[in-house]
């Protein structure tokens, strides 16, 4: 019995991820920290509300 192996396949690596540039990662950052700062300011006024 013979074993058959498969042909050598050049092995390509996957294309790399764009990397944003600096500017844009830093504005992702400050528009989350801004929506994370408005959220705890709309549970401030919401839990002020006497309601």
């Amino acid at each position: 019995m013979q074993t058959v192996s498969a042909p050598d396949r050049a092995v390509v690596p996957p294309p790399a991820r764009p990397i944003h540039p600096a500017w844009v990662r830093a504005s992702h950052w400050l528009n989350a920290l801004a929506a994370v700062l408005m959220a705890l300011s709309g549970w401030r006024i919401y839990d002020a509300s006497p309601i």
